[in-house]
């Protein structure tokens, strides 16, 4: 996943299933994930719920270094000054609730770049301990 801002727009990238979520007012997640569970709920042939518990869950559609092609999802719109942008493996999210990641990293708290570290330090170390164990990736942006 890769993100690029300039002029006011975002301009963003995905292929398998990282994800890139706006934190303004809510948590909202800007990219689909390229996985074989999305693509049953996209066709109506399962439920969010469902595709939790999946034993297909993890299996990607598509992903760099293993597939022969690759077919990136692009997404672009416009930033609002105070937009924050959070880059993430799935092994960061898996065991985090967003309204969890909203409390510690909504614009009003992350004012500063101290702070930005520190709540993504603090979320690393929340994934160990909730046992997570896939890759642990993350990187947090402020527009201003």
């Amino acid at each position: 996943v890769c993100l690029f801002v300039v002029n006011n727009r975002y301009y963003i990238m995905n292929v398998g299933d990282s994800r890139v979520y706006r934190i303004r007012d809510t948590f909202e997640q800007m990219t689909k994930d390229q996985t074989y569970v999305q693509r049953e709920i996209d066709m109506g042939r399962m439920t969010p719920e469902q595709a939790a518990k999946d034993p297909q869950r993890n299996v990607l559609l598509q992903c760099v270094g293993a597939s022969n092609y690759i077919a990136p999802d692009f997404y672009e719109g416009d930033v609002t000054p105070g937009d924050c942008f959070l880059l993430c493996s799935d092994g960061f999210r898996h065991v985090i609730d967003p309204a969890e990641f909203y409390e510690y990293l909504n614009p009003y708290v992350i004012t500063d770049e101290e702070k930005m570290r520190g709540s993504l330090e603090y979320f690393v170390e929340l994934n160990k301990y909730r046992r997570e164990d896939d890759n642990i990736s993350a990187a947090l942006i402020r527009t201003y």
